[in-house]
């Protein structure tokens, strides 16, 4: 069996945008809580890991307009160092966008092991290309702009496909989820509010790719603060998962809160375990 352990979307907050708002002391008790939390779920992590641990992305928050504080870079550091060696860590959008520590950036992979064959896809993430000097332009439109797939990045998730077998299961790890119906908020949908609306149109592209693919796909991603599962057809299943709840509103609950799941794979079935906030336990046979 083989056991991964994945989570997303931790946004941990910066204090830029509520400095303003916060005396000397309650930022810096702010700081001690955040880092108090995130010690003790580093402290979990590395005693309870599985073969792998994966990250799809947005570790950290702030003002769209403003690079992430060192010791908040430093903090997720913290978290993931006792377990690098096992680490595979994809950038969402808030770290593409705030900076994210070079040493986790990583672009796309592809793992062969014998329960399932593993992609690590990293749309926007390419080597030599604008972005990947830790963090965007300042500019905003020139963040919303590059950060959707390219066709860069399908060429590469269909080179991935190319080495599935339908004999096992594949598991896709990513941070925005391959879609092929956009969102359903209007607002979303109109371009003059939400320019990564470009971003689905290529999703849709990319769930072809799966779609063609031959094999039973499993999909975990994060970005849409859902926790939801949805079908496409009888081969794939993607999985979004958020923990619903603010990280300065979760107190001494913080470490079970933060978006974790247990993926364990057989020679016949998947289970997903997810704690938190929102716990569920599923089984796919394949």
């Amino acid at each position: 069996m083989l056991a991964i352990d994945w989570f997303t979307d931790l946004h941990l907050p910066s204090l830029d945008h509520r400095a303003s708002d916060m005396s000397a002391a309650e930022q810096t008790d702010m700081r001690e809580t955040i880092l108090k939390g995130a010690s003790a779920y580093a402290a979990r992590l590395a005693h309870e890991r599985g073969d792998l641990v994966v990250n799809t992305g947005d570790n950290i928050d702030t003002t769209p307009d403003r690079v992430v504080d060192a010791w908040l870079q430093a903090t997720v550091r913290d978290i993931f160092n006792p377990v690098a060696d096992a680490l595979h860590m994809l950038p969402g959008n808030h770290d593409i966008r705030h900076g994210i520590d070079p040493d986790f950036i990583q672009t796309t992979k592809v793992i062969d092991a014998d329960e399932a064959t593993l992609i690590f896809w990293a749309a926007n993430v390419q080597p030599g290309k604008s972005g990947t000097n830790i963090r965007l332009s300042s500019v905003p439109q020139l963040r919303h702009k590059f950060y959707k797939a390219t066709q860069d990045d399908l060429v590469d998730l269909a080179r991935a496909f190319d080495q599935c077998r339908p004999s096992r299961p594949v598991l896709l790890f990513t941070h925005v989820p391959p879609n092929d119906d956009a969102t359903h908020n209007p607002v979303d949908n109109d371009e003059r509010f939400n320019p990564l609306r470009s971003h689905y149109k290529n999703g849709a592209l990319a769930l072809n790719i799966l779609k063609q693919s031959g094999c039973s796909v499993f999909v975990f991603s994060g970005h849409r603060h859902l926790n939801r599962e949805t079908a496409h057809g009888d081969r794939i299943r993607l999985f979004t998962m958020d923990r619903m709840t603010r990280w300065e509103d979760m107190g001494e609950h913080r470490p079970a809160g933060i978006n974790h799941a247990r993926i364990e794979i057989g020679k016949t079935s998947l289970t997903l375990r997810r704690s938190g906030v929102m716990p569920l336990v599923r089984t796919y046979a394949f």
